[in-house]
């Protein structure tokens, strides 16, 4: 149905969610519905177990056995910001609710309107995603979010655009 490949826990990890994948998600998580757990996520308005078990199923999904996906969540879930474990689990349900395709094609950016990295930043604090994180993203990871949030309407800058955006961004940018 939807997979994602992510830097996470000292290796790229395979995320991948089928319809049964869902239904596990949604039992484990006190059978609350997925796409519940999709906006409480985007609104920071989850609860621990949700990010935990998105990742831990994604990973089953993604080719881990149980056992393998349980040991790495117990050991990495700790250490690692949680704020980076919501933004996996929005990303692999981004794809599975927005039917992200991975693609080649570029944004277009609208030249007779500058993008405001003002503006760009609050929509993601919105939904709960750091400005380190945006730093760290490729530019066809945040065309997807743009996308996956903003549908139709919303054209991010070009490449270039984002590029810049990332540098002044930067501490010293």
């Amino acid at each position: 149905m939807a997979e994602i490949f992510v830097e996470w826990g000292g290796a790229e990890r395979r995320l991948s969610l089928t319809y049964g994948g869902l239904l596990d998600i949604e039992e484990a998580c006190g059978k609350v519905g997925i796409g519940e757990i999709y906006l409480r996520l985007g609104q920071h308005q989850y609860r621990a177990a949700y990010v935990y078990h998105v990742i831990r199923l994604g990973l089953i999904g993604g080719g881990m056995t149980s056992q393998e996906a349980k040991r790495l969540l117990d050991e990495r879930f700790d250490v690692t910001p949680l704020v980076r474990h919501v933004e996996i689990a929005l990303d692999l349900l981004i794809a599975v609710m927005a039917g992200i395709e991975p693609d080649d094609t570029k944004a277009s950016g609208d030249p007779s309107r500058p993008y405001d990295t003002g503006a760009i930043l609050a929509s993601f604090a919105k939904l709960g995603i750091s400005p380190e994180s945006v730093r760290g993203m490729s530019y066809r990871d945040f065309v997807h979010m743009c996308r996956a949030f903003g549908g139709d309407t919303v054209q991010p800058p070009s490449e270039e655009e984002f590029e810049d955006m990332i540098s002044r961004m930067m501490p010293n940018g």
